[in-house]
């Protein structure tokens, strides 16, 4: 083990325990990060608040803390230039499908808009950086929870007991989307609104991130969304190659 600093800067640490305790166990709730740290609630609650707004962290359906998008991925991480990386693929599918295109990673039971470009027509979906919205209403939250094994979406969401209705449901929409290989939304989160979405994926073959397609339903019906699929899977599909290519 390494010997302590000499000049030990006690938030820092914290915030390093947590993190590896968070990527050790998978789960880390509230109360228990505050009794390994012996601090208060508060004191925990706002270190756990950092390690989210920074993508380390992020929390389920139960407000419990699991690995965010920069824990998650290959070794452990998502390669921090994923945006970066993304971005001129992002402008060339908007320009090429003439629709919104966004860049979406999952945080727990949640996704979160990393990016966005928005279409030049009169009518059509705005940027939606910054916003968090439930992944099993949305088309690239789909796609990456369809990555996830059984467990894992048990413990995302605990309020669909392992046998209900609405757990087999999930099950049964995720197994279409992973067959599919995209994942859809018809006006499941924004009346008019109609999305198509394919997995961003690093050298290892595995979903870092998600690539959507946003437009006004009246241009996309519900069987002619899919009309765009072959951009974005071209798209999808030289990011991926970018990403083997810095690796």
């Amino acid at each position: 083990m390494e010997r302590l600093p000499p000049y030990p800067i006690q938030s820092v640490d914290n915030a390093l325990r947590l993190l590896l305790i968070v990527h050790r166990d998978g789960v880390l709730r509230l109360s228990a990060a505050a009794e390994e740290l012996h601090v208060a609630k508060s004191t925990a609650h706002r270190l756990l608040a950092m390690l989210c707004y920074r993508g380390f962290v992020a929390q389920d359906a139960e407000r419990a803390y699991v690995p965010g998008a920069a824990l998650a991925g290959s070794g452990g991480h998502v390669p921090i230039s994923l945006t970066g990386v993304c971005r001129p693929y992002l402008e060339r599918l908007s320009e090429e499908v003439q629709e919104t295109v966004h860049l979406v990673t999952l945080h727990g039971a949640e996704i979160r808009f990393a990016d966005s470009v928005e279409g030049q027509q009169l009518l059509r979906v705005g940027s939606r950086i910054g916003v968090v919205l439930p992944a099993v209403h949305t088309s690239g939250g789909r796609v990456l929870l369809a990555e996830l094994p059984r467990a894992d979406l048990e413990r995302l969401f605990p309020q669909y007991p392992p046998e209900s209705d609405e757990m087999l449901k999930l099950l049964r929409t995720l197994s279409t989307t992973r067959r599919r290989r995209y994942g859809t939304n018809f006006e499941e989160t924004e009346a008019g609104v109609t999305a198509i979405g394919v997995a961003v994926r690093d050298a290892d073959g595995r979903a870092v991130a998600a690539v959507t397609v946003s437009a006004p339903t009246i241009r996309y019906r519900r069987g002619q969304i899919v009309n765009v699929l072959p951009a974005v899977q071209t798209a999808t599909d030289a990011i991926r190659r970018d990403l083997i290519g810095q690796r």
